[in-house]
């Protein structure tokens, strides 16, 4: 289970995952909205 680290370079990046995931913890991703970042960074 994820959770900030503490490292602003890993914890933007979390919060970005967590919000494209319409999430508010980083805690609450699932598999599917990690493979759906990686879908949409794979588009561009």
């Amino acid at each position: 289970m994820p959770s900030f680290t503490g490292h602003p370079l890993v914890d933007v990046g979390l919060a970005t995952i967590t919000a494209f995931a319409g999430k508010e913890r980083p805690e609450d991703l699932t598999e599917e909205d990690y493979e759906a970042i990686v879908d949409y960074i794979g588009q561009k």
